[in-house]
């Protein structure tokens, strides 16, 4: 898998501990997140490292907490930012000097809803229960898509608008996924429904004015901002990325396009208030390549995958395969399959190309983090980065020509 950028960008010079680090902490105490902690970078233990140089001479520094606002660029690839000279993207380059800057890992499923819930949650998947961007719920017998907003599919793991309204901090996002959802009973004070149209500008003037009346607005108490959390999603350079390849002038266009709108963003802002700000910019995923040369057909032999008895979900990088209950049937069987089937087939599938690797769901290896959560499917199915997999050949043309491989 390809790592994306993530930067702890700027951590208020004024304020060294962010609201997000106060948050972090609030998370482990309150048992959100009592599961084991990704060893993704999440930003929830970067902003708590970042808090943490702050010394005991600098007790009063603690009083206050400086507003947080966490930006994704979706598929941002962390070698992006040195495919082109620095005075391509003078915003991004000037902010990670400002901070810090590294690689991000992405969690076994290098997804957009997945990977995004794990920033806020500081989960693996299997905790948070977001386990791809395409599943099935066997207990609820229903299937999950970019467009569902159940709280019965987000409420395994509580993300951090949720923990900090509880700390009664104010919290305000666009589009980041997941945020339109109740979960405990809450969700962030302002929020929008997810609308592509909407562009990078508009978001941008929005997110600006909430940065500014977060500074402006002191408490009474500390005199310094008052807490204030805030997020802001693009989806760019990822749409770029699926539709022309990640080494495409059309990608570098993207980057550049986003490096523009950080830009507008801080001279909306003012030096002031963005200075007094914590800015954390991160990525969910990278993305790798692909090539018609590398596409495994699984019903095709030797493989010779019988697609009428089985039921798929997630997608070509990685799916689940479930007892389909008949040929016409278009949901798993309820009794799914026995750990023995699971295993036979995972053989079946491994033995089949070398660039493909199966498990059932209780063998999948414990570095994964991906078997503890029913709607992982009873077989587990990636493909090697590069590696793309379909169904039949017959069938794929539709899915050739989405992924601009033909």
């Amino acid at each position: 898998m390809e790592e994306g950028i993530f930067f702890t960008a700027q951590i208020s010079g004024r304020e060294r501990l962010s609201t997000f680090a106060a948050m972090a902490g609030a998370m482990a105490r309150s048992g959100a997140a009592s599961r084991p902690l990704s060893s993704l970078l999440v930003v929830t233990a970067a902003l708590a490292l970042a808090a943490s140089v702050v010394g005991a001479a600098d007790a009063e520094e603690r009083d206050g907490v400086a507003p947080t606002l966490l930006i994704s660029f979706d598929g941002f690839r962390a070698s992006y930012l040195d495919a082109q000279p620095e005075s391509a993207l003078p915003n991004l380059n000037a902010l990670w000097r400002e901070g810090v800057r590294a690689s991000l890992y992405p969690r076994f499923i290098s997804k957009t809803f997945p990977n995004h819930y794990s920033i806020v949650t500081g989960l693996d998947e299997e905790h948070h229960g977001i386990v791809a961007n395409h599943m099935w719920d066997p207990n609820m017998k229903a299937e999950f898509t970019l467009r569902s907003k159940g709280t019965e599919w987000w409420n395994e793991g509580e993300p951090i608008w949720v923990t900090a309204s509880r700390a009664d901090v104010r919290t305000k996002t666009y589009f980041w996924p997941g945020d339109e959802v109740v979960v405990n009973n809450r969700r962030p004070d302002v929020f929008f429904p997810y609308d592509s149209k909407t562009t990078f500008e508009e978001r941008v003037d929005v997110v600006a004015t909430w940065m500014r009346d977060a500074n402006a607005k002191i408490d009474p108490n500390t005199r310094r901002p008052s807490p204030s959390f805030m997020a802001l999603y693009f989806e760019e350079p990822d749409a770029a990325g699926h539709a022309h390849g990640p080494y495409s002038a059309q990608v570098e266009a993207a980057v550049r396009r986003v490096d523009e709108a950080l830009g507008r963003l801080r001279d909306a802002v003012g030096d002031g208030p963005w200075n007094d700000t914590n800015v954390v910019v991160v990525a969910d995923h990278g993305m790798a390549p692909l090539s018609p040369t590398r596409v495994v057909n699984l019903g095709d032999d030797a493989c010779g995958m019988n697609f009428t008895s089985l039921f798929v979900t997630g997608d070509g990088i990685v799916a689940h395969l479930w007892r389909r209950s008949g040929p016409a049937e278009q949901n798993p069987a309820d009794d799914g399959m026995t750990i023995d089937e699971a295993r036979a087939t995972a053989r079946a599938v491994t033995a089949c190309h070398p660039n493909v690797t199966a498990w059932a769901r209780e063998d999948v290896p414990p570095r994964l983090r991906y078997s503890d959560n029913a709607r992982i499917g009873p077989v587990v199915v990636a493909a090697d980065v590069g590696y793309l997999m379909c169904g039949y050949a017959s069938f794929d043309s539709k899915v050739r020509r989405r992924l601009n491989l033909d």
